[in-house]
């Protein structure tokens, strides 16, 4: 039997499917632990398992992209938005495994809004928790932040006119870093608000 790219039905229809996926403006997923990258779609009842899989779906015009995280710990590598944005909601928390030099970036004037706890404990060393370059902005609300590996800031300022929002957070760290470091003092600074804000181990 001949299969077309998302399973069986005619072509037409099929690629009427994808046209219909490449042009969102928005779109919501849902990742549980216990879901499934291949199979499913991303939908509340066939979620994905993994973010990495999730943010494959900023595919096209979409956006805005909403990772909806099931209960539990989801492990995942450097999460980087080039353009767009990126919200990352539900009632999971991020877990990094491999960091490189920050655990999440916005570059382009990607958008990156984290309304969940993100903690760095299996992740190596790594400079910054967050960064940002060319117009990127971070959002973090409501959440815990926890940093065990960070050694020299919260935020790393890249070129551009970048921007941080934090609002009603506890952000710790197990080592003595800086809120913010980097950008070209004067003419590239970094925009940052707070409001209800607790830091710990962070200048």
């Amino acid at each position: 039997m001949n299969q077309t790219l998302l399973g069986g039905g005619s072509p037409l229809n099929k690629l009427k499917q994808i046209e219909t996926h490449l042009s969102r403006n928005a779109r919501t997923v849902y990742v549980e632990l216990d879901g499934n990258d291949v199979k499913a779609d991303g939908s509340v009842t066939k979620p994905f398992a993994t973010v990495a899989r999730a943010l494959l779906e900023k595919v096209g015009t979409t956006h805005e992209l909403t990772i909806m995280l099931g209960v539990g710990s989801h492990s995942t590598d450097k999460v980087v938005c080039y353009g767009g944005r990126v919200n990352f909601k539900g009632e999971g928390k991020l877990s990094f495994a491999i960091s490189e030099t920050s655990l999440i970036g916005a570059s382009d004037f990607g958008i990156v809004a984290i309304y969940v706890d993100v903690i760095d404990e299996q992740s190596p060393a790594y400079s910054a928790a967050f960064s940002f370059a060319g117009g990127g902005q971070i959002l973090i609300y409501n959440n815990n932040v926890t940093l065990v590996n960070a050694s020299d800031s919260l935020f790393y300022n890249g070129h551009g006119q970048n921007a941080a929002f934090l609002s009603g957070s506890v952000i710790t760290s197990s080592k003595s870093i800086l809120k913010h470091a980097g950008g070209v003092a004067n003419t590239e600074p970094l925009s940052f608000i707070e409001t209800g804000v607790t830091y710990s181990n962070i200048n």
